[in-house]
Parts: structure tokens; sequence; C-alpha cells
């Protein structure tokens, strides 16, 4: 009997097998999650920077000057992200990608209003701290997100998004602080990076869709019937399904598996006398 082909069953998502464009419209048009990740990594990466530029001006408001003692908040907080970052899988794995961003944008809020209303500099050095804390969090676990919520044949382009966002927030956070900061004052400034991280908020539990992967099937083996003493035909097409024949009227087809042999079932009646 002629073997029959091995059947494969693709139940991929449609935008993960059409044909890869190249445009970032296209891409956010059948991953609208990732348009609200990208947003998240240009305010993250606008937060960041307003604590790097706004925390020297505000510690020579209180006093501190000298570059000895200006230089290690900066150094706490790059510790503190390398420090979280070393204990993400742990804590992904406990909490999930989507309450780590979560987790990080309410500690930026704390963070920035902290260092808005404190008059205490080590307050401000534990505030930097903690904020480290949550950049920590929050750049691993967006990077997930974006490569989980991409089209694999997109993955690269995605992620290569993501850090022209980040950069596009780095270059953002001057140019818009400058002109609060000089019109106003440097808390100012801090209190409305913290009203920023709080709006942010809203855009985390955007994305729940997972990808989902194609997959192969090979039809079943027929089911076997039940035969007994008063009704032994059960059992003879039971074993004719093994051996691979058929009569008149009888399916001619047996499933082969994927190195062309045939399914072998337990004969529930057992084989013929």
């Amino acid at each position: 009997m002629p073997a029959q082909p091995v059947t494969f069953s693709a139940s991929a998502d449609p935008a993960a097998v059409t044909p890869p464009s190249s445009g970032l419209r296209d891409l956010t048009r059948r991953r609208p999650d990732l348009l609200g990740f990208y947003t998240l990594q240009l305010v993250s990466a606008v937060l960041l920077y307003a604590v790097l530029i706004l925390l020297p001006m505000r510690l020579a408001e209180l006093g501190v000057t000298d570059p000895r003692y200006v230089a290690p908040h900066a150094a706490g907080l790059s510790a503190a992200m390398t420090a979280v970052g070393l204990g993400y899988a742990p804590l992904r794995r406990r909490l999930g990608d989507h309450n780590l961003v979560r987790l990080a944008f309410a500690t930026w809020v704390l963070t920035l209003a902290g260092l808005s209303l404190t008059q205490q500099r080590a307050l401000l050095a534990l505030a930097v701290v903690i904020f480290g804390i949550g950049m920590g969090l929050a750049v691993p676990a967006l990077t997930v997100l974006i490569a989980e919520a991409a089209p694999a044949p997109l993955r690269g382009r995605a992620t290569s998004l993501a850090a022209s966002a980040t950069f596009l927030g780095q270059a953002a956070a001057p140019l818009l602080l400058g002109p609060v900061t000089s019109v106003t004052s440097i808390t100012t400034g801090f209190a409305v990076t913290s009203a920023m991280a709080a709006i942010s908020m809203v855009l985390v539990p955007t994305a729940r869709r997972r990808v989902r992967l194609p997959t192969l099937s090979h039809p079943r083996a027929p089911a076997q019937e039940t035969c007994t003493e008063d009704n032994p035909e059960p059992r003879r097409r039971n074993h004719q399904r093994e051996r691979g024949h058929h009569q008149p009227g009888a399916n001619p087809s047996v499933p082969l598996g994927p190195s062309g042999s045939k399914y072998r079932t337990a004969t529930p009646c057992g084989t013929p006398r």
C-alpha cells in the first residue's frame, strides 16, 4: 500500500508568518503592544537622565559642590541597577515582567517625589539608590516584553527600535527639563518627572498576548473498538488495522509516523485465533 505523507498543521499567528516589513508602522500595527512598550522605554530614559542632570544641581542648592561627594550619588544609582539586574531571573519567575515594570514605575513616582521635597542629603542619596533599583527592574523586563511581543522574523528590528527609543529619551530629557527648571526650580523638575512616571503606569497593562508558535501534528491512529465474545467483528477490524490491510468497505488508509512506520496500538480484544 502506498505510504501517505505526514501532514503538518500550522496554527501560528498570521502576524508571525506573513512576509516581514521593515516599517515601524507595520510592526506596531501587527503588535500594538509594542507601541506602549516603546513609550515606556522612552519615558524610563527621560527619568534616568532627569536624575543624572538635576541631581548635581539639587546638591549644589544644598551646599554640596565637591565632585568627591557628588560622584558617589551617581555611582550608587549604577550599583543598585547592577545588583538588581543580577537577581532579575528569580524576580521574574516570582512576579512576572508586567509586575516588575509596574513596581519600577511605582518606585520612580515615590523617589522622584522625594527628591522634589526632601532637604536632607542622606535622604537624597537613599532616594537615588531606590531609583536605581527600579531602573534595574525595568530595563530587562521591558527588553523581554518587547522580544516576546514581536513576531519572530522581526524580533531583531523590534529590539533595535527599543534602543532607538532609549536614545531618543536621553536626548529629549535635557530639552524638556531645561526650560521647566529655568522657569520654575529644580524641585519642580523632579515633581514633573514624578508625575510623568505616574501617568506612564497606565501603559503597563496594555500587552497581554503571547506569541503562538507553529505546532506540528500527526494524524491520530484510529480508535480501537471493543469486542465481546458475542460480537467478534471488532477484533477482526482491529487486527486488520495493525497489519495495514483492509476489506471492502473498511477504511483503506493507515496513518504513518514520521519514519514511515505504521502506528502500533494495543488491541483490546487481542489477535484473532
